[in-house]
């Protein structure tokens, strides 16, 4: 299996010193338990949804093994919400319908987790209701989400570990982990089609 991880850089990892972050993690669990897989991580720092939607066909694609199993996690919102953008939540949601369409039309269905909480209380605010509005899209289009900023909104250890207030160290992430695990992981990564995506 090909596993590819797309997103900003939460997904990326950025403030880990074990240089793993929740989708290193969670990739790890998975060989733990017996999946054969190899891991793309896509993240990059300061992307937002229309980032993701720009790039997502090319980078994945260019990682496609046709003869394989390959399935794709996607993870965005934190920068469109974020105090310096503040984009109306129906750009994010537009951006999002785009990338499940687009994705399902290439063969995927993939896994969207959610934003995750910020250091900054109304900006958090502002993201855990993205968030929330992602989670009702994803159900009405049928595709997997895992809401993480609900889980961790309270989480004192996750927002102490902020020094930039956006990006945990190791523990903040095992954290993030903790949770994907722990609400739809294993359930996805089990049904996900592998298409051929020859389309891509």
């Amino acid at each position: 299996m090909r596993l590819m991880f797309i997103g900003d850089s939460i997904v990326a990892g950025t403030g880990d010193p074990e240089c793993r972050g929740w989708a290193g993690r969670v990739a790890a669990a998975s060989v733990k338990a017996g999946v054969d897989l190899t891991v793309y991580n896509l993240g990059v720092g300061g992307d937002t949804s229309e980032g993701v939607l720009a790039r997502w066909r090319d980078e994945v694609g260019r990682r496609i093994n046709p003869d394989i199993d390959n399935v794709l996690v996607a993870s965005f919102g934190v920068n469109d919400a974020r105090d310096s953008i503040e984009w109306p939540a129906a750009r994010t949601l537009g951006n999002l319908d785009r990338f499940l369409q687009e994705t399902a039309d290439a063969g995927f269905a993939p896994l969207i987790v959610g934003p995750i909480p910020t250091a900054q209380p109304r900006e958090s605010e502002r993201i855990g209701a993205l968030s929330h509005a992602m989670g009702t899209a994803c159900e009405r289009a049928r595709v997997s989400f895992i809401e993480v900023h609900a889980a961790l909104r309270e989480a004192p250890g996750l927002l102490a570990e902020m020094a930039d207030g956006y990006h945990p160290g190791a523990d903040g992430y095992a954290e993030i982990t903790t949770v994907v695990l722990q609400n739809g992981w294993w359930e996805w990564l089990a049904r996900a089609p592998r298409a051929s995506l020859r389309q891509v």
